[in-house]
């Protein structure tokens, strides 16, 4: 890891980047898909979720664009014969884009939007971009996709697309606060317009999200008097906030998961 990182100071003292989160993810994919199949992290950094994760599948794709950051990726992931990493930036077709990287904070690092500019304390590069669906073949349907590209979210989907209506695998994305309008996100549209139909969103309970300033005041009090967790919470509609982790299911995993139970 990058010890002045944010992600690698974290992992200094917990032992994994967003432990929390991972612990709930692993539960609800035990749940709802069982072990086996597929993973692939796109936007992987340097492999904490995939190490995680690693052995609910039978083969896990991990995806980096950064050259830098991709050197740290192959190394986590070498003592494990079914895990690989290429080295690309996930979108909707091929082309060359240019990218961003972000000092201090290493997995901020992303794909820059037409017209954007460059942070000060940024470097920029041009990374190759690609269809993951041109690119990666996976020998066991896929069952987990998890997507971290920092606001490159609908490129990348609509490159899988199609591995997406064929494996209907759960997609693991975050959104942040300017993503939304009217209680949904162009990701979120997109992922219903290939058959997802719910949606559920990490979260601390009790929240400290919802209402105004009293009701977030008054729910922190709370949880430091009692204590909280983290659960899946299931959305249909979203305020605009920042969401760590939301996840996408297909209507035939979660029958598939009510006949198994």
């Amino acid at each position: 890891m990058f010890a002045q990182d944010l992600i690698g100071q974290a992992i200094n003292v917990y032992g994994w980047w967003e432990l929390e989160q991972l612990t709930v993810l692993r539960q609800f994919v035990l749940t709802t898909r069982g072990r086996g199949g597929s993973m692939l992290d796109i936007g992987a950094n340097i492999g904490n979720h995939s190490v995680y994760l690693r052995d609910l599948f039978d083969e896990v794709h991990a995806v980096k664009a950064n050259p830098r950051t991709f050197s740290l990726l192959k190394f986590n992931l070498a003592p494990y014969r079914h895990m690989t990493a290429q080295a690309f930036a996930a979108s909707d077709k091929a082309s060359t884009l240019c990218f961003q990287v972000e000092s201090m904070n290493v997995g901020a690092s992303h794909v820059m939007a037409i017209g954007q500019s460059a942070s000060n304390a940024a470097t920029i590069i041009e990374v190759q971009g690609c269809a993951i669906g041109d690119v990666i073949r996976t020998e066991h349907p896929v069952s987990l996709v998890k997507i971290d590209v920092e606001g490159h979210e609908l490129q990348a989907i609509r490159g899988m697309a199609r591995m997406l209506i064929k494996d209907a695998p759960c997609v693991v994305f975050e959104q942040q606060a300017g993503d939304f309008r009217g209680g949904t996100s162009a990701v979120i549209e997109a992922l219903r317009g290939l058959g997802y139909a719910s949606f559920f969103s990490v979260e601390r309970v009790p929240s400290s999200r919802a209402g105004g300033l009293l009701a977030q005041v008054w729910s922190n009090l709370k949880a430091v008097c009692g204590g909280f967790r983290m659960k899946a919470v299931e959305l249909h509609k979203f305020e605009p906030g920042f969401y760590e982790m939301i996840i996408a299911v297909h209507p035939d995993v979660e029958q598939a998961a009510a006949d198994a139970r």
